[in-house]
């Protein structure tokens, strides 16, 4: 299953119309898939795969070696 983001630029009267459509549906009827997320303390797996981390630790390890 893919996920897609759309933005639209629409009046608020539209806005308003069509909230008032989606909050009186049956709730029953409506299933929404919230997307499971791993929790932040994957902050060290970004920063270990991350291109622009290894960049900075190369210029570092080249800025040491001139030195």
């Amino acid at each position: 299953m893919t996920t897609q983001t759309v933005r639209l630029d629409i009046s608020n009267d539209i806005f308003d119309k069509v909230m008032f459509f989606l909050e009186n549906l049956p709730k029953n009827k409506i299933k929404l898939e919230l997307e499971k997320r791993e929790p932040d303390s994957l902050f060290g797996d970004f920063l270990n795969h991350s291109q622009s981390v290894d960049v900075i630790q190369k210029f570092d390890r080249e800025a040491l070696h001139e030195r």
